[in-house]
């Protein structure tokens, strides 16, 4: 068998942002601000579940495995006795074992320097070798964000109705007027569960933004059958004035269902008529 040695970037994530390996949650975090690290064409990927994008103990950025089919486009398919997920996209297939460093991609043997895990009854993979094998274009952005694109990406599952359902994109003026720095979660009870995101992103579009042209969307992928969006097609909330580089905060409540997927669009569309009167 062939066998080749996998190049990694994402240790300039890491020396960048200075990310830790971190234990897994069932729901978003709430110890406090977790720094953004992966976009996916025009969103940000918040966190999916059971826990956020991460960089393990080798530098290797790490996603879950239930989360794999939604955000790559990739058919999954997990053998809970051995351990093992199949992964494939076109005429691509990566096989990789559970605490093991060796992948077998398109029938050949590849050693990795990292491992997938499983941890708690769920799998997590290293995100770089599928880039790599699916032939995924990647790169470092602003803040040392890991940025992909390509025409699968979140185009599975609720994600493709979310994509195809944005109305924020009928509007759409700038698609990168803000960069998500880091986000927060908290959790209490008043009649019902609350889960509120909070989302710290700096303007760098590079002008101040005029009151009714901020977009900065929040978009939650529940459990149960239904996602939601912070906002609907109409104005329905008032959009402040942003100074040029101005860092700014943005809430939204998911309420009580588990949170699948959290997403955020940073950008600038054309205001409704409403929205420059709140």
């Amino acid at each position: 068998m062939n066998t080749k040695k996998l190049g990694i970037f994402f240790l300039l994530v890491a020396a960048c942002l200075g990310f830790q390996g971190t234990s897994v949650h069932a729901e978003p975090s709430t110890s406090g601000e977790t720094p953004v690290i992966l976009k996916m064409n025009d969103y940000y990927v918040l966190y999916t579940e059971p826990k956020a994008p991460y960089v393990d103990s080798h530098n290797r950025m790490i996603v879950p495995l239930r989360s794999v089919s939604e955000l790559l486009g990739a058919q999954v398919d997990y053998d809970v006795t051995a351990k093992t997920a199949t992964l494939s996209q076109d005429n691509h297939t990566v096989v990789l074992t559970a605490n093991s460093h060796t992948a077998i991609v398109d029938g050949k043997t590849v050693i990795m320097d990292t491992q997938a895990i499983e941890d708690k009854g769920y799998m997590f993979v290293p995100l770089r070798i599928l880039i790599d094998s699916f032939h995924i274009t990647a790169s470092i952005g602003m803040g040392g964000v890991v940025e992909l694109s390509g025409s699968h990406l979140l185009r599975e599952g609720k994600l493709k109705y979310f994509m195809d359902n944005d109305f924020g994109n009928r509007r759409l003026m700038n698609a990168h007027a803000f960069l998500p720095l880091s986000y927060s979660f908290q959790t209490y009870k008043e009649r019902y569960l609350n889960q509120v995101v909070t989302i710290k992103s700096k303007n760098i579009s590079g002008q101040d933004i005029p009151k009714g042209y901020e977009d900065e969307h929040i978009m939650f992928v529940l459990g149960g059958v239904t996602g939601q969006e912070d906002e609907g097609p109409l104005g329905n909330r008032a959009r402040p004035p942003v100074k040029k580089d101005a860092i700014v905060t943005r809430s939204a409540n998911a309420g009580p269902d588990h949170i699948s997927f959290i997403l955020f669009a940073g950008r600038t569309i054309m205001p409704h008529p409403q929205e420059l009167t709140m």
